[in-house]
């Protein structure tokens, strides 16, 4: 089934990692962790989690008690910034039937403004989430974790 908004993987991983580790609250959060509660792999999640150190989003400690941890105040982090740190600028201005507008053979899209506006509202939304909101949000989420089997 598809649908009208597609995150890649890696997106969803960075997204929901970084969520995960703003809830933690301060303690050091593992791969391992990460992969029981979001089912990613732990190779591909691994290597998310390591662009998002070098983005400076997060900080990584080696050993048995490492683990990862938000770089700044998770008020000071927005789901944009996640985003653009795995997928690179989220840009407006795309065809989202083709993926590039130079590539389109009409003048006008032919869904007319409804691709840019759709994608101006993602980003706005994205920009004006931080992950302390999501984790204020997710607070009284009480639907099972994936570990219950939800």
């Amino acid at each position: 089934m598809s649908t009208v908004i597609q995150i890649s993987e890696a997106a969803s991983i960075a997204l929901h990692s970084t969520v995960l580790i703003a809830r933690a609250g301060g303690t050091n959060v593992t791969v391992k962790d990460i992969v029981s509660a979001t089912g990613f792999s732990h190779a591909h999640s691994s290597k998310v989690l390591q662009q998002l150190v070098r983005a400076g989003l997060l900080c990584s400690t080696r050993g048995p008690k490492g683990g990862f941890l938000l770089s700044r105040p998770a008020a000071g982090i927005t789901l944009l910034g996640v985003w653009e740190a795995v997928e690179g600028p989220l840009r407006v201005d795309t065809c989202i039937v083709s993926g590039n507008p130079d590539e389109c053979p009409f003048d006008s899209c032919i869904l007319g403004e409804l691709p840019r506006r759709l994608s101006e509202e993602f980003r706005g939304y994205l920009g004006s989430r931080t992950l302390a909101s999501v984790v204020e949000d997710i607070a009284g989420d009480t639907r099972p974790s994936r570990e219950a089997g939800g």
